[in-house]
């Protein structure tokens, strides 16, 4: 790697330090997503939050989506409170295929294509390298959409009326939009392009 002049060793300084600010942020943010989807569970399960923790405790997002939407086959809440949460569950699902990337793997630079999480290391073949474009803005997009989420959550579990804030949340569309065949990789989609 080519020897930095001193003010391009400061701007890429600045940019890890933004990128490394707003990772924490996502991070808390998809905590507190988590923890409002585990009360969607608890209060369509029909538990108390004593037995809820009891029950569901460590239950994984994916599982406790599912779970949810067992719930619905017999104990239907509505097409439109179905609809809502869909929708929030799908977006949840593409930022948490990012986070598990960047958590489990961490984030990679190249000239060609910035910033990146990738599998690459750890995949057993290459079509199974899951790669996704991150960034501070990126990261940025995903913590806001991560609050929208809470407040979908949030309102759902608990029947609330949203106020004039939650309600633009609730209507703005979501941020982060994942890139085409997110959960595969550039090859595999390659391949589908020529089939």
């Amino acid at each position: 790697m080519p020897r930095l002049s001193k003010k391009q060793q400061a701007e890429l300084d600045e940019t890890n330090a933004q990128y490394w600010q707003a990772l924490g942020k996502f991070i808390e943010d998809f905590a507190g997503a988590e923890y409002a989807m585990s009360e969607v569970l608890r209060k369509y399960a029909g538990v108390s939050q004593h037995v809820g923790k009891a029950i569901f405790s460590g239950t994984k997002s994916d599982a406790a989506i599912k779970l949810i939407e067992r719930i619905w086959a017999v104990h239907d809440p509505g097409e439109t409170v179905k609809a809502e949460l869909r929708s929030a569950f799908a977006q949840f699902r593409a930022i948490n295929n990012v986070r598990n990337i960047a958590i489990h793997y961490g984030s990679h630079k190249r000239p060609e294509k910035g910033r990146f999480v990738s599998t690459l290391r750890n995949a057993l073949t290459p079509d199974r390298v899951n790669e996704a474009r991150v960034s501070s803005a990126i990261l940025g997009q995903m913590s806001d959409d991560l609050f929208k989420i809470s407040v979908h959550c949030w309102r759902r579990a608990f029947r609330l009326k949203p106020n004039r804030q939650d309600s633009g949340i609730l209507r703005r569309a979501w941020r982060y939009k994942p890139p085409p065949n997110q959960n595969q990789s550039t090859k595999k989609s390659n391949r589908k392009d020529h089939d």
